[in-house]
């Protein structure tokens, strides 16, 4: 009997003791995955934060490009005008 408890003893330590280490692993590789989708996820966004801050620094080059044409325009027209007015008098 003492044989019988000692085996059924090992069996039942053999059946808990698999799952766990099994267990044990996986959260050891999920844990590796997830530290690598993190350092992944913070490059991407630190890599997007250096394209949008390329994106404002070209439309603000733009916009001054944008308001220089806008005064040639109106200079233009003004100029037109002018002629225009002096041709009719």
């Amino acid at each position: 009997t003492v044989v019988g408890v000692l085996i059924s003893l090992i069996g039942l330590i053999a059946v808990v003791v698999k799952p766990m280490l099994n267990l044990n692993a996986s959260i050891t590789r999920l844990t590796t995955l997830l530290d690598n989708v993190t350092r992944e996820l913070q490059m991407i966004t630190d890599k997007n934060a250096k394209g949008h801050d390329r994106i404002w620094h070209k439309l603000t080059e733009q916009d001054g490009v944008l308001g220089l044409h806008e005064h040639r325009l109106t200079v233009l027209e003004e100029h037109q005008k002018d002629s225009v007015y002096k041709e009719d008098t």
